[in-house]
């Protein structure tokens, strides 16, 4: 471009955009837990908005849906929260899994209770 004669050169600079890949929990996953009363199956669904993490889990048995919260993603452990309902006392429950591929495995802490196997697998979309 000249101006007042004088030849300017205008490069053209690639705007940066924003990362919009998902995290490798960003979906819905089958879940299974063994108790003491059994197994419990059900989904958690955990959505990723630029790494800012929001779900919900249910079982299948009844399909009360609870908010899932504290979740956190390092590497491939990923660690959340939520309450449920157990006799009508309200329950925090502790999860901690280790992810590999579309497969997850870990704990679940449901209070008192004590702690047990939690395992799942990631839907296909």
């Amino acid at each position: 471009v000249f101006v007042d004669g004088i030849l300017y050169s205008i490069e053209e600079k690639e705007v940066s955009k924003p990362d919009t890949k998902k995290s490798i929990i960003d979906g819905s996953w089958a879940f299974s837990t063994d108790a003491p009363d059994g197994t419990h199956t059900g989904k958690v669904i955990i959505k990723d908005n630029g790494g800012v993490f929001s779900g919900s889990i249910a079982e299948s048995v009844d399909s009360r849906q609870s908010e899932v919260k504290n979740i956190k993603l390092d590497g491939s452990k990923l660690t959340f929260s939520f309450v449920t309902d157990v006799e009508g006392c309200q329950v925090p429950v502790d999860v901690s899994v280790t992810i590999e591929k579309s497969n997850f495995y870990g704990s679940m802490t449901v209070g008192s209770f004590g702690t047990f196997p939690f395992k799942g697998t990631k839907d296909p979309k």
